[in-house]
């Protein structure tokens, strides 16, 4: 094959120029067995996949050039190197990766097939389209859709950052673009600047349109059960979620997203610890960009790069956001509602607590303040049907060692006598000390002493039984 110009260009095909890292995904797809034509004319191979790409064996290098025109070399990596062409037919421009299978290997091999049979999956507006596969027995070639305004991380460099409404249009697209592979069953896991490729170079008369690209690394799951969730280690560190040293699954792919948005908002390049510094501390806007930076875009940061992947919105519920729609959201994240909803049910049972425990309280407390008011007042009975005064109320021993015993009027109640004006029983005050209070005592023995001089005026019948009844004991005494 003719060698192509090799002259630098500023756009890139599936992110960058292939780097290492992500040149592991130009690897061939499974060739049929060259025995299998008879002539040099390429042969189709039918896709079992969904959408239908033509993957076509050819028997040598050279015949490639019979239907595209090389130009100049938009990216290069380990494994081979990225081209602009023209068909020849219909004149169309495309990118073409070349890889090497010598070179990718075996395992370069098993990931390329990986990709191939992901992008014919997917069909989306902001992803990347594989247009046609061709092979030779020593070269693949994938004919891409060509992207002409290079990838983010070149934007980014010419501009420092992005206005809060250019990132709002790449972040609503790129979560577009995910949310659908998401509900195909594949996971990204390579997420970055170099990634997202621009259609044409934007300006103002052309806003950012993206392309979502190398699903090298990428894997498909085929539900969302827990054994399904991967646990291999992979993709690039500064983009990586917490969880990818353990299990993880698709809200790897919103971490990522949150890093790229992170510095959309802020100056490029960053160094490798921003990342770190995120898991430990969260997004602190600690640039001074930020301060243009409305209240809604912080916030949807703070939930895309939430460490634990459980209370980490979905990419779904990412566009449902405030950030995005202009009003609040109906379906917040289901973990995080839950939450709410349990403090709320918490806090509502410990104020019907709280108010039980206040009622059973005030209850007690008003049944022994009125025992008491009545204890007081009424005193205990002995077996002639008077009232004797208890011990520490006032009552004073004779010297038989008897205690006096005082008539009650007949015209009151006890507890109405005693009781203090205008203060009801119930709400009467409780007498907790064990100690009787000299003072209170005193006056008690006043109010008897008046009481019964009262009763024996009044009730001359009640004088001359107490006569009688003083008569009787000083005979015993004899």
């Amino acid at each position: 094959m003719a060698s192509p110009a090799s002259k630098p260009s500023s756009h890139a095909l599936n992110g960058k120029a292939m780097s290492p890292h992500t040149s592991a995904s130009l690897a061939p797809s499974t060739a049929t067995s060259p025995s299998a034509s008879s002539s040099n004319r390429p042969v189709p191979r039918k896709s079992s996949a969904e959408r239908s790409i033509n993957h076509t064996r050819m028997a040598t290098d050279e015949e490639i050039q019979k239907e595209y025109t090389y130009d100049v070399i938009i990216g290069e990596g380990s494994f081979g190197k990225v081209y602009r062409a023209r068909h020849n037919t219909t004149g169309e421009t495309v990118a073409i990766k070349e890889i090497v299978k010598e070179k990718a290997g075996s395992s370069g091999i098993r990931q390329l097939d990986q990709e191939v049979s992901i992008f014919k999956k997917v069909d989306h507006k902001n992803i990347i389209k594989l247009n046609e596969v061709i092979e030779s027995p020593k070269k693949t070639y994938l004919i891409m859709e060509l992207c002409e305004g290079g990838d983010l991380a070149q934007l980014l460099q010419k501009r420092s950052h992005l206005t809060e409404a250019d990132t709002k249009v790449v972040m609503k697209s790129l979560a577009e673009a995910i949310k659908y592979i998401h509900q195909q069953g594949i996971l990204h896991r390579d997420l970055k600047l170099e990634n997202i490729l621009l259609s044409e170079v934007p300006d103002k008369n052309n806003p950012i349109q993206i392309k979502v690209s190398d699903f090298g690394l990428s894997t498909q799951l085929n539900n969302n059960s827990f054994e399904n969730m991967k646990e291999e280690y992979c993709g690039t560190p500064v983009y990586m979620a917490p969880e990818m040293n353990s299990t993880y699954s698709y809200l790897v792919d919103v971490w990522a997203m949150g890093i790229i948005m992170y510095y959309l908002l802020t100056e490029y390049p960053k160094d490798n610890l921003l990342n770190e510094s995120i898991k430990t501390e969260g997004p602190q806007f600690r640039e001074p960009q930020w301060a243009a930076v409305s209240d809604q875009a912080k916030d949807l940061l703070r939930e895309i790069l939430t460490q634990d992947p459980a209370h980490r919105p979905s990419s779904g519920e990412v566009l449902n956001h405030e950030w995005f729609t202009g009003k609040k959201r109906e379906h917040p994240n289901v973990l995080k509602l839950m939450k709410e909803f349990r403090q709320e049910q918490e806090e509502e049972r410990s104020a019907k607590t709280d108010d039980n425990m206040n009622s059973a309280i005030n209850g007690v407390a008003e049944l022994q303040a009125g025992d008491s008011s009545v204890e007081s007042s009424s005193g205990t009975t002995n077996g002639t049907g008077k009232k004797e005064v208890r011990k520490g109320s006032g009552g004073k021993k004779s010297s038989s060692g008897e205690r006096n015993t005082v008539t009650p009027p007949s015209s009151s109640k006890p507890s109405q006598r005693l009781k203090p004006s205008g203060v009801s029983v119930a709400n009467s005050p409780r007498i907790t000390s064990k100690t009787p209070d000299k003072s209170s005592a005193i006056r008690q023995t006043n109010v008897n002493s008046k009481s019964s001089v009262s009763n024996s005026n009044s009730n001359p019948s009640a004088t001359k039984t107490n006569k009688t009844t003083t008569q009787q004991q000083k005979v015993k005494k004899k």
